[in-house]
């Protein structure tokens, strides 16, 4: 599962006029989710089969008209397995922190002069 991915761009071939040498089977860009608009909060809860459970967690927005942000977390568990013995646990969260220092340029969105995307 891939959180907080706004959109994938899938570029066949040779690219390495864009992406460099490394790029000639093509390239998978993933883009962030940018947050946009008043902000809002959206959590989600799945179980299943096989003691699968799953919990999401998102909220995104602007606050101030200049600071844009996108957070969300993931949980995946499985607790029992085919044979009750197949646990597996996964936790991911991600974040896009975008801040434009062009007061003037409000809701501009030709690119952001200070972006913060941990790893």
């Amino acid at each position: 599962m891939l959180p907080n991915v706004g959109r994938n761009e899938v570029i066949p071939g040779d690219s390495s006029h864009l992406y460099g040498t490394s790029s000639s089977g093509g390239v998978i860009n993933l883009v962030p989710r940018f947050g946009k608009g008043c902000p809002s909060v959206e959590a989600s809860f799945e179980g299943g089969a096989l003691g699968i459970v799953r919990e999401a967690f998102r909220s995104e927005g602007t606050i101030a008209d200049r600071l844009h942000y996108s957070i969300r977390a993931l949980r995946t568990d499985v607790n029992e397995g085919l044979d009750g013995k197949d646990r597996y646990r996964n936790t991911s969260l991600s974040s896009v922190l975008e801040f434009d220092l062009r007061p003037e340029h409000q809701g501009c969105r030709n690119g952001p002069l200070l972006r913060y995307t941990p790893c």
